[in-house]
């Protein structure tokens, strides 16, 4: 911990001289294209409309703490933590590639994301995003008998589709499909394998001043295992070249094949994190 609160100061303090702010970076558009969306790539844990510029480089820091309804046994969660890398580098302005490592599960995610329509051109912004999670694994296990590598791999497809109503207000679906090609088992004991659920993701923004927006991100999952829906809520305040995005959700996971799939009913927790970015113009 005191290592990672170092290394934000340190992060914060080599940058603080620039005069560009992370939007600047990213908002060079037509004087006619529809931008700002939102402030920064991630809505809270799901991807936005938003892109990386050709050749920018996105790193952002996920960060989770543990629940905070422990009586502060815990210090309301701040105890415990997971945190995510993420890089992400615009091919061109309308397709971002992405890699990210995840201490919960130790996961490793790529993705690639892609624009399909300007609400400049068409009613509503939109964008594809596709993404493979790998569970990590040790030599050991892998010589293990009953070793299995697909099932160590889950997928997940996502359409984005936002219209920005107003310098205020952002609206965002997010239709998802994910696979999971390892064994899953519900309440009843019922054992289920390579299975695929369905969901509809409801994302919003909200502008309160020019550098602070209120964020709100809903999924509804069908599925015929008993689960709870996921939602997270907070604010992204932009400083100086970064964004930082504080807020509350019901799951620590922070990629789509668990924040998503994996909240049982039985594990009712409310966890504090935030996400803190910055770019790289290597061009």
């Amino acid at each position: 911990m005191r290592f990672f609160i170092f290394f934000i100061f340190f992060f914060n303090y080599s940058y603080s001289q620039e005069d560009n702010n992370l939007l600047d970076l990213i908002d060079r558009k037509d004087d006619m294209e529809v931008i700002n969306f939102f402030k920064d790539i991630k809505l809270i844990n799901s991807h936005s409309v938003e892109f990386v510029d050709n050749k920018v480089l996105h790193f952002m820091i996920q960060h989770r703490f543990g629940p905070i309804s422990n009586e502060g046994k815990n210090l309301w969660g701040l105890d415990e933590s997971q945190i995510r890398f993420g890089l992400t580098y615009g091919l061109s302005d309308n397709l971002n590639i992405g890699i990210g490592r995840s201490s919960y599960e130790d996961i490793i995610d790529v993705f690639i994301k892609k624009n399909i329509t300007k609400q400049s051109d068409f009613f509503f912004q939109s964008s594809f995003v596709g993404s493979v999670f790998l569970n990590q694994f040790t030599f050991a296990e892998q010589q293990s008998e009953g070793f299995v590598f697909n099932e160590k791999l889950s997928y997940s497809s996502q359409f984005l589709i936002a219209r920005k109503f107003n310098k205020l207000l952002t609206l965002q679906l997010m239709p998802t499909l994910n696979l999971y090609n390892n064994i899953l088992e519900d309440v009843q004991g019922n054992k289920q394998n390579n299975y695929f659920d369905y969901s509809i993701g409801l994302g919003s923004r909200f502008m309160i001043t020019k550098s602070t927006t209120f964020n709100f991100e809903y999924y509804y999952l069908f599925s015929d295992f008993e689960k709870s829906n996921s939602f997270s809520f907070g604010f992204d305040i932009e400083t100086g070249g970064h964004v930082f995005q504080f807020h509350f959700s019901n799951t620590k996971w922070m990629v789509e094949k668990g924040f998503i799939n994996r909240l049982y009913s039985s594990e009712k927790e409310l966890f504090f994190g935030f996400n803190i970015s910055r770019v790289f113009n290597l061009n």
